[in-house]
């Protein structure tokens, strides 16, 4: 099974959250929650969705942890982080990816 389809099997607790990427929070730590809305895989990519507009893309995930109160990659060769300036409409000048 693909992570892709655990991602999308997994229970409603382990798809929202906050964001840590390399141990940095995304925003204060426990100030956003996002919600998983749909994840993709091909080749060594796998993309995820989020209900803000966001993405998460990460190269090479190795080590997933995904439980009912967990959603976790522990490495990856990559990672990119894309949102729309809260508080903005969701237009490309308004993207922003770390």
């Amino acid at each position: 099974e693909s992570i892709a389809q655990q991602i999308t099997d997994a229970p409603p607790e382990a798809k929202r959250g906050t964001l840590r990427m390399f141990g940095e929070w995304f925003g204060r730590a426990w100030d956003n929650r996002h919600t998983i809305t749909a994840a993709t895989a091909s080749d060594n990519l796998l993309e995820i969705r989020f209900d803000g507009g966001e993405t998460l893309c990460v190269w090479d995930p190795e080590d997933v942890v995904i439980s009912k109160g967990d959603f976790r990659i522990h490495r990856a060769s990559r990672v990119r982080w894309q949102w729309f300036y809260y508080g903005r409409r969701q237009l490309p000048e308004n993207l922003y990816a770390i």
